[in-house]
């Protein structure tokens, strides 16, 4: 389940014109970046054995610099990986500050929701 929700979202994010890790860096110096999170999974809500929500965070990491040109390239990557996510997943979006090596980013962190159904 957890791997399969993984490689299938960072499948779409392939192309991408800023780098997608399947983890958080050791540092930012790549920012942006792209990072495709670790999920949480819930079972329905009535208590089906075979039904879960996976809830994958893709994290959109930004620059440092606090300017006009900085919020706009975090928009702009974002706005690309929520069109790669659209036609396939529901999502949500919230915007958020991520620590990586005890620094601060702006991020956007996109909560790609996934159902799944196992027979």
């Amino acid at each position: 389940m957890i791997a399969t929700a993984r490689a299938d979202v960072l499948k779409l994010l392939q192309g991408l014109a800023w780098p997608v890790f399947p983890y958080y860096p050791e540092d930012a110096a790549m920012v942006p970046c792209v990072v495709v999170g670790r999920p949480t999974i819930d079972q329905s809500e009535d208590y089906q054995p075979s039904d879960f929500t996976t809830r994958l965070p893709v994290i959109i990491l930004g620059r440092r610099i606090g300017d006009d040109d900085t919020q706009d390239e975090l928009d702009r990557v974002s706005d690309e990986v929520i069109e790669r996510i659209i036609p396939y997943h529901q999502f949500n979006v919230a915007p958020g500050i991520e620590t990586v090596a005890g620094l601060g980013y702006p991020a956007y962190v996109v909560t790609v929701i996934i159902a799944l159904r196992l027979c």
